[in-house]
């Protein structure tokens, strides 16, 4: 909160475009993060991430939405990302949110295929953007692994 308070202050940041994105833990961090601060958090894109317990929700009001990516069965770090991603993602839709899983099937890394997407979902998710910008479908040039 501190780094992006000044962050805000002193560089000038888009503050309809604040965004969280991690890979493995950091990806673990980013879910936590979602719903710990929704009171300004667009969206987020995890790779190969797990929420583990429950997390506050900062503000329920707003339903940001989640693009996930995981590496298939195999996906496996101490933990099944595959099995903690679509967990994720059911627990997110329960709650009202709009979420998608690409499942890129390469094990445990960032497809170089799913960084172009993944910039342009953070892009066309600003703060609270209604309509859903994806409800009718994943836009043009969208890896064939991601379904909704």
């Amino acid at each position: 909160d501190e780094v992006l308070a000044c962050a805000i202050d002193q560089v000038g940041v888009d503050q309809r475009h604040i965004h969280s994105v991690g890979f493995s833990a950091g990806a673990m961090n980013t879910t936590q993060v979602g719903w710990r601060r929704s009171g300004y958090i667009a969206s987020v894109v995890t790779f190969s991430g797990a929420q583990i317990g429950d997390s506050p929700d900062q503000d329920p009001k707003n339903l940001f939405p989640a693009m996930t990516f995981h590496g298939g069965p195999q996906d496996v770090v101490i933990i099944n990302f595959q099995q903690n991603t679509e967990k994720y993602v059911q627990g997110m839709k329960d709650a009202g949110h709009f979420a998608f899983i690409c499942d890129h099937g390469k094990k445990h890394t960032v497809p170089a295929d799913g960084r172009a997407p993944a910039w342009q979902f953070l892009k066309d998710h600003p703060f609270g953007a209604q309509p859903e910008p994806y409800e009718k479908g994943l836009p043009e040039g969208f890896p064939s692994y991601c379904t909704l």
